[in-house]
């Protein structure tokens, strides 16, 4: 068997050493390209476990961090993603993980705020942890009159024929390969020990940093000693393991910069005309897109043209980033009505939150992170309107770190109200930011007030006409007196401005009469 006549192929000696499904990767593929493919047409959902952990509010000890994520497939964005610290429950004793909570959350998001090719969309899932009901996805598809369809990968046990033993049943990674891969490219920007220092490895098991283990001792001893201390001096304890709020900030930044990227090998790029030709004046000059060449006009655009075309290195055909192609194409997407988000995600998740006195929300929710959450009293999308929320009242809301700009309400029958924006809250030192926040604070009064003035509105007609009658009689008045002098002037003016001061509603009697008095006796 070791001789190379003899000696047996890779893929039986995988076949037969380990099975079927190792050896797939040695056995031929489908091949496919993105071009042709419409936009918004194939979204791949997934979950992910970064190779890091953080500091969970609540939890000793320190925890991984967690993420699903959607990939929009022609332009290769990474366009919506949230994310769940693993948590340790008490009373169980075992950890919580991501549940369809979070997963209907994202796929509400993206189909209710940002949208899905109405020719046809098909909303590619796992048969594990990234997958809905049968419920939900029948109601996707009413909601969508059919557009929206899921698919998932086929399940295979391995046998290599019918009547042969086979291994555990699992689905075909490789149905989400796009998504997949795009995984170790997160893993590897999210691998910095600096920004990152608790770092497990790709498999905690076999290639964990070896400090780790000291890290994670460290890291309860300081949590069991901060409860000994006064809760102001606790805040400023350096844990080993980041906290929560900030590794969000940080995971959702370098991800987004990677959908910026425009060094990347991307299949398809070319035929699918994802170029953006750009030009500079020298070598060491900036790119700029030839584009602007069209505003130009024509003797200097001809003069430029030879000059660019007698240097090749002023001009280039740059591959446009996954995010411009994405963002070019966002606004011919359909998008589901706001009343089906709470209906996809379900009454069952939702949160019962009563509005504040001010006709606001406040709340403290550590999903959306720390510090307390506000959003305004304005219902938008509902079916009555713009409508405002009830000071006082309970309502059933739904809201997640997928898109925390939004808070959807429903009533206790679960009847969609509208969505509140999330208050913008401005630094001291922000004056526009201050100014903005001032006028949402004057429109926000007008909203409440309304009801109000038009219920007085029936007394203010009343003292209208009590105004313009108490004016024409003062004026007939004036009319009976003879022309005054040109000495009488000024106390004319006087007489006629307290009169009219008189007429108006709220004048101070006392100080009134004074002053017609000393314009009548005026010498």
């Amino acid at each position: 068997l070791m001789r190379p006549p003899c000696r047996p192929t890779r893929l039986a000696d995988r076949v037969a050493n380990v099975g079927l499904k190792a050896a797939a990767p040695l056995l031929p593929g489908v091949l496919s390209t993105r071009a042709g493919l419409p936009f918004g047409a194939r979204y791949v959902f997934d979950d992910m476990w970064h190779n890091f952990k953080v500091t969970v509010p609540g939890q000793m000890g320190a925890r991984r961090l967690l993420q699903f994520h959607v990939l929009e497939l022609l332009s290769g964005c990474q366009f919506a993603r949230g994310y769940k610290p693993e948590i340790l429950n008490d009373r169980s004793g075992r950890f919580e993980r991501l549940k369809e909570r979070e997963l209907l959350f994202l796929i509400a998001h993206v189909l209710c705020e940002t949208g899905y090719n109405a020719a046809g969309c098909i909303l590619m899932m796992e048969h594990g942890t990234a997958n809905v009901a049968g419920e939900k996805e029948d109601m996707i598809a009413r909601f969508s009159n059919g557009a929206i369809t899921i698919a998932r990968g086929a399940i295979s046990n391995g046998a290599l024929a019918p009547g042969l033993y086979g291994g555990q049943s699992g689905g075909n990674p490789r149905f989400k390969a796009a998504l997949e891969s795009l995984g170790h490219l997160v893993q590897n920007e999210l691998s910095d020990r600096l920004l990152l220092p608790m770092q497990t490895g790709t498999n905690s098991r076999l290639d964990a940093p070896e400090e780790l283990y000291g890290q994670e001792r460290h890291q309860l001893s300081l949590q069991k000693a901060a409860l000994a201390i006064p809760p102001g001096l606790r805040a400023m304890l350096r844990l080993p393991a980041p906290p929560l709020g900030t590794v969000i900030e940080i995971a959702d930044l370098l991800q987004e910069e990677m959908n910026r990227r425009d060094d990347h090998d991307l299949e398809g790029w070319e035929k699918c005309g994802f170029v953006a030709p750009e030009y500079r004046l020298a070598p060491d000059a900036a790119w700029a897109p030839q584009t602007q060449l069209l505003a130009l006009p024509a003797a200097a655009r001809e003069a430029l043209a030879a000059h660019l075309h007698a240097d090749p290195r002023l001009v280039r055909a740059r591959r446009m980033s996954p995010r411009e192609v994405f963002t070019g194409h966002a606004a011919t997407l359909t998008r589901l009505p706001p009343h089906c988000l709470p209906a996809l995600i379900g009454m069952e998740h939702a949160e019962e939150r009563r509005a504040g006195k001010d006709g606001r929300f406040h709340f403290d929710a550590d999903a959306l992170g720390p510090d307390e959450h506000h959003y305004e009293g304005a219902l938008h999308g509902g079916a009555a309107g713009r409508d405002a929320v009830r000071p006082g009242e309970n309502y059933a809301t739904f809201v997640s770190a997928v898109n925390p700009s939004r808070l959807y309400c429903c009533d206790a029958q679960g009847r969609f109200l509208g969505w509140c924006e999330r208050t913008d809250v401005p630094s001291k030192a922000d004056e526009h930011g201050l100014a903005r926040a001032m006028g949402r604070k004057m429109q926000a009064h007008r909203e409440l007030l309304a009801p109000v003035l038009a219920a007085a509105r029936p007394m203010h007609q009343r003292i209208q006409r009590d105004i313009e009658a108490n004016t024409a009689i003062l004026r007939a008045a004036g009319a009976t007196r003879r022309a005054p002098e040109p000495r009488a002037r000024n106390r004319e003016r006087a007489r006629a401005a307290v009169l009219a001061e008189i007429a108006a509603p709220g004048a101070r009697d006392g100080e009134a009469e004074g002053s017609l008095y000393a314009a009548l006796n005026e010498d």
